[in-house]
């Protein structure tokens, strides 16, 4: 089975996810005070990849 790997989350964030292989999702969330910038929910591919990456977490007006 096809597995993604662990997801490191965004700095001042955090990711939680049940499994790692493909079809599951992942969640992508930010400290109180901190906005997400891009998707908060990726999923993993059958290449071994997680969907979408590269979200951050900034302060509003960053």
């Amino acid at each position: 089975m096809t597995d993604c790997g662990h997801l490191w989350a965004p700095q001042h964030g955090s990711v939680t996810h049940t499994t790692t292989t493909y079809g599951s999702t992942a969640t992508i969330s930010c400290l109180t005070g901190y906005i997400l910038r891009g998707s908060g929910i990726v999923t993993c591919d059958s290449n071994g990849h997680w969907g979408s990456t590269g979200q951050t977490c900034s302060t509003v007006g960053e």
